[in-house]
C-alpha cells in the first residue's frame, strides 16, 4: 500500500521555530519529526510514500532525497497555492494507482497498529476508514459517532456538553478507496475533513472509525512539541526510531568536571558542557550545543549549534537553531527562542 503525507502547511501556531523550518521537520530526539512517521510505515509494510509540499518543501527533499538511505521510496509533489487537505491528495493522484491507499496528516506522533486499520478496512468493506483516538473534553472538538460495529454514524462539530454522544476525535490517519479519490475536484483548495467524509456519509458510503488507544498527539503547539521530546525521551512511544535508553549520551560529547546529569536525556554529537552545569531531564540538547560553566539547562530542548553561556537558567525553554545565549540568562515558562537569535543577559551585573 502507498502512503501520502500531508505537509504543506506553514506551522503558524508553532512560529518562531518555523520561519525557517516547517513543522514535520523540527527535531524530536536529533530525529526530525517526519523520520518518526516513516519509521512507522516502513515497520508496517509501507514502503511508497508521495508527499504533499507547499511551505519551506526543499528542506524535505534535501534531507531524505529519494529515500533509499532508509529503505524507502519517496516522491515529492509541490503544490502551487495551497489546496487544504482534499487538494492535496487529490494533487498526487498521478502516483496512486491502486485500489486503497493511506493518508497521513504531517503533524501527528503516533504509534498506530496500520496493519490492523488496513484489515479492519477489508473486512468491513469500507471507502475509507478513520483512525479516532479519545479526549477529555468533547465539547472542544469536531467528534465522531460509531455504532457497536465501528461503522460511523454521524460527525458532529463542538457540540454542546449535554449533546455530546462521544468522546472520538480524528486522528489524522486514513485509509481509502479510489472512489473516494475519484470524486475529488483537481485544483479546488477544500477539506477531506469537513467535506468529503461527510458527503460520503450522506451518499451512504460505507465509513468505519478505528478507535486507537496507544500514543497519540499533534505537535503543532510549542507545549505540545516539547511535551513529544519529554514523551519520546521517555519511551512512552513505541517507535524504532526512538532513543534505546533513557540516557544518550554521544561518544564524543565533552562533559566537564562536576557536572550533573539527571535522566531521561538526549545529548547529541560535538556536544561540550563545562564545568558544574547540572543537566535535569527530560532534556535534548542538539548536536554541537555548547553549555557555559555553573549553568542550569532542566525540561528544555536545545536545537543543534546553540550555546549557552555561564551561570545560566535555563527551565523548560525551547531554543532554535545556532542561538547564542549570554551569560547570566535566565530563562522559563515555556518560552521559545527562534533560531540564530542573540539572547543577552536578563539579569543586571550586580546580580
Amino acid at each position: 500500500m502507498k502512503a501520502v503525507i500531508l505537509v504543506g502547511g506553514e506551522g503558524t501556531r508553532l512560529r518562531p521555530l518555523t520561519y525557517d523550518l516547517p513543522k514535520p521537520m523540527v527535531p524530536i530526539c536529533g530525529k526530525p519529526f517526519m523520520e518518526y512517521q516513516l519509521h512507522l510505515m516502513k515497520e508496517h509494510g509501507i514502503n511508497e510514500v508521495i508527499f504533499s509540499l507547499g511551505y519551506k518543501w526543499k528542506v524535505f527533499e534535501d534531507h531524505f532525497a529519494d529515500g533509499a538511505d532508509i529503505g524507502m521510496k519517496l516522491h515529492y509533489v509541490v503544490e502551487d497555492s495551497p489546496l487544504g487537505t482534499a487538494g492535496a491528495i487529490k494533487n498526487v493522484e498521478d502516483y496512486l494507482d491502486e485500489d486503497t491507499f493511506c493518508v497521513f496528516n504531517g503533524d501527528i506522533l503516533s504509534d498506530f497498529n496500520l496493519q490492523e486499520i488496513f484489515k479492519i478496512h477489508a473486512r468491513m468493506n469500507a471507502k475509507c476508514t478513520i483512525a479516532l483516538t479519545p479526549v477529555e473534553d468533547p465539547t472542544l472538538y469536531g467528534l465522531v459517532e460509531l455504532d457497536g460495529q465501528g461503522k460511523i454514524l454521524r460527525f458532529t462539530e463542538k457540540p454542546k456538553r449535554e449533546d455530546v454522544r462521544s468522546n472520538l476525535i480524528n486522528a489524522g490517519f486514513y485509509v481509502l478507496d479510489r472512489s473516494i479519490l475519484n470524486k475529488m475536484i483537481r485544483g479546488k483548495n477544500y477539506s477531506i475533513e469537513r467535506e468529503i467524509f461527510p458527503e460520503a456519509l450522506k451518499r451512504g458510503e460505507m465509513l468505519v472509525g478505528y478507535s486507537h488507544s496507544g500514543y497519540w498527539l499533534d505537535i503543532g503547539s510549542p507545549l505540545k512539541y516539547i511535551t513529544a521530546n519529554y514523551d519520546v525521551l521517555q519511551s512512552r512511544l513505541k517507535s524504532p526510531a526512538s532513543p534505546t535508553a533513557q540516557r544518550h549520551v554521544a561518544p564524543d560529547a565533552i562533559i566537564g568536571e562536576n557536572v550533573s546529569i539527571t535522566e531521561p536525556v538526549w545529548i547529541g554529537n560535538g556536544v561540550k558542557i563545562e564545568d558544574g552545569s547540572r543537566i535535569i531531564g527530560p532534556t535534548v540538547i542538539g548536536d554541537y550545543c555548547t553549555v557555559g560553566e555553573s549553568s542550569l539547562i532542566e525540561r528544555s530542548v536545545l536545537w543543534p549549534g546553540s550555546s549557552i553561556g555561564n551561570n545560566c537558567s535555563l527551565e523548560e525553554v525551547i531554543v532554535g537553531r545556532y542561538c547564542s545565549i549570554g551569560d547570566k540568562t535566565a530563562l522559563g515558562g515555556l518560552s521559545v527562542i527562534g533560531s540564530y537569535n542573540v539572547i543577552v543577559s536578563t539579569k543586571s551585573p550586580e546580580e
